[in-house]
């Protein structure tokens, strides 16, 4: 998988170098690259676990799936964050206990993860 593609996850990996640095500032980038690869992972997610799934060793499948992407997760550990905003100030207020959750549904605020600064 590394070796057929092997300039795309090169791109990849400098842009997920600098995201592992500052996550706001190349948040964008990642994702936009990041969906191809996870999309990449996927397919071949699918070819090395698909087999098993019709065989007889349909239960070793899905630890075959994890034990996959943790293999990806080794050199890129923060594969998993393809997708996610993060934002440097997140604000939510909190609803009156005495809210319902009708009331609540009109006002729902959008996810985010705070960032926190180590």
């Amino acid at each position: 998988m590394l070796e057929q593609n092997k300039g795309l996850f090169d791109e990849f990996r400098k842009i997920h170098n600098k995201y592992e640095l500052d996550p706001e500032k190349y948040q964008d980038e990642f994702n936009l690259v990041g969906q191809a690869i996870n999309d990449l992972i996927r397919k071949y997610e699918n070819k090395v676990c698909g087999k098993s799934e019709r065989s007889v060793y349909s239960k070793f499948s899905s630890s075959l799936a994890d034990k996959f992407r943790a293999e990806v997760r080794k050199v890129f550990p923060k594969i998993d964050f393809i997708g996610i905003r993060i934002s440097a100030s997140t604000s939510i207020t909190s609803h009156r206990s005495s809210d319902t959750m009708s009331e609540r549904r009109g006002n729902e605020i959008p996810f985010e993860i705070k960032r926190i600064k180590l």
